[in-house]
């Protein structure tokens, strides 16, 4: 057996009421490559902060080469042998690709601080070569795309050796050519004995250098196996849980005419994209990390321009330059993010709850008798329990969500887009947010609910689109249920 290199003991981590981690239990031997599966919202990436540094307040034990070692810093986990590929790039824009892959660190392969500016331009230049990446190192790296700008992190990693190497959904946005480059940076690294902690929702790529995989759901860790034990439908089992449509409260409303309809929509997130919605109809829209899917709801919306295509609103063109333009046509937009949504976290609940966000050019709340009355009848359908004058800065997630639902049920919106709606909320929640999207579908609204999370989607959706690579690959149906089944399978293939 490997000498053990990191063991995390009982880790459990609490932020505003809302349980993200619990009790997680695992080790990771050096030399070792370590997969984390899971769906969005799972608590892969909130581990990984964990395990940066970046979540202080955390409890339970790390421990490194037998030493318990408190992670409270991005520098203490540095120093302690740790570096981490986040899903965000984490490069410096106004530096070239060579001062960007020199940039001095104790795991550095070798010193670089005696090169000159012009040696570490062919240093840096023959690492991109030997790697077949396609770049000059003497480019700034602002002035490179997304792929690129991950192609120039990986080539820097190649010159470190970490005790452990993190990396969260590094390969979200490569195509195959700059995975396979990513791919041998990793086994390179695993032969100097460095450990890897891939973190997933795409495992086939990687899968050939894994020794175990473990599996998160809900904030805990469910399930570790090694990787000659791995069985792609008992994971899948594992990662979504099984009968998960009967967990859902899906209501069976009739479908109506058509209410919204895209078609052949392009940008420079995504390229043809075309389908309609209905009268009382919840539509999903899936995809990993990168796929296009929040970015076309932001399109939707009008927070993003698109460069061609139509948009039609009861089968009338509609012109959606800008978020106040769809809000007026009658699009609701309810995120998880509290910057996208508009949530005000320095004003009241009353101020928040009567405000159409950033986008609706209201600027004062009378606070009138009428606005209280209206403000107590819906927290009571919402079950939200806060006072007007409450500031949604201490509320939990669901209650944020909740108050986003309640501006948006007082509006005239007849098509509500939730982008990630359950993200960092608690079971009953969830299931609060459901029930009011029913709601909504019972009065003859049109809903697109777009998430990560296969589970919710198919118990709570009539159909199901699945986009890769800023296309939609798939389209499932509730009156097809075997079509459900291969959601996953689409979204990775």
């Amino acid at each position: 057996m490997p000498d053990l290199l990191l063991e995390i003991k009982s880790l459990s981590l609490m932020i505003q009421d809302v349980v993200l981690l619990n009790n997680i239990n695992l080790k990771i031997h050096k030399g070792e490559a370590h997969i984390l599966l899971g769906e969005n919202g799972a608590g892969k990436s909130t581990l990984v902060k964990v395990l940066s540094g970046m979540h202080a307040n955390y409890t339970g034990t790390i421990t490194i080469e037998g030493k318990e070692i408190p992670l409270t810093s991005p520098d203490k986990a540095l120093s302690s042998g740790i570096i981490t590929l986040q899903q965000d790039t984490n490069l410096f824009g106004h530096l070239s690709i060579a001062e960007n892959i020199f940039l001095d660190t104790q795991y550095n392969v070798q010193s670089v601080l005696h090169l000159s500016k012009k040696e570490k331009v062919v240093a840096s230049q023959k690492i991109l070569d030997d790697l077949t990446i396609l770049l000059d190192s003497k480019q700034e790296v602002r002035h490179l795309n997304l792929a690129q700008q991950r192609m120039v992190e990986f080539a820097k990693i190649s010159t470190l050796t970490p005790k452990l190497l993190i990396l969260d959904e590094p390969g979200a946005c490569l195509d195959e050519v700059g995975m396979a480059i990513a791919l041998r940076v990793i086994e390179n690294l695993l032969k100097k004995n460095v450990s890897i902690f891939y973190v997933t929702h795409e495992y086939k790529s990687i899968s050939h250098l894994a020794d175990f995989i473990s599996v998160m759901r809900d904030g805990s860790l469910i399930k570790t196996t090694s990787a000659t034990n791995y069985d792609s439908t008992n994971i899948s089992k594992f990662i979504w849980g099984e009968n998960y449509p009967d967990k859902y409260p899906k209501l069976k409303a009739k479908l109506g005419s058509e209410t919204f309809c895209v078609e052949h929509l392009c940008s420079n997130f995504f390229k043809d994209i075309s389908f309609s919605l209905y009268k009382s109809e919840i539509l999903g829209i899936t995809g990993l990390v990168g796929s296009g899917k929040s970015n076309l709801a932001k399109t939707i919306l009008g927070i993003n321009k698109f460069t061609e295509g139509n948009i039609y609103i009861d089968r009338l063109k509609a012109d959606i330059h800008s978020p106040s333009a769809a809000i007026n046509l009658g699009i609701a937009y309810v995120t998880s993010d509290l910057i996208e949504s508009g949530l005000y976290l320095d004003l009241c609940a009353l101020d928040n709850a009567f405000a159409l966000g950033k986008h609706s050019g209201r600027n004062s709340i009378a606070h009138t008798k009428f606005e209280k009355k209206q403000f107590a009848k819906y927290s009571h359908r919402l079950n939200l329990q806060v006072d007007f004058n409450a500031i949604p800065l201490r509320f939990s997630g669901g209650e944020r969500q909740k108050l986003l639902l309640m501006r948006w049920f007082m509006s005239s919106a007849k098509i509500f887009i939730f982008d990630e709606p359950t993200n960092n909320v608690d079971i009953a929640s969830k299931i609060d947010i459901y029930n009011l999207i029913n709601d909504l579908v019972s009065k003859g609204a049109s809903v697109i609910f777009i998430s990560s999370n296969i589970e919710e989607l198919t118990g709570m959706c009539d159909r199901i689109l699945v986009l890769r690579n800023g296309s939609i690959a798939y389209e499932a149906r509730r009156d097809v249920p075997e079509t459900f089944k291969q959601v996953y399978g689409f979204m990775t293939s």
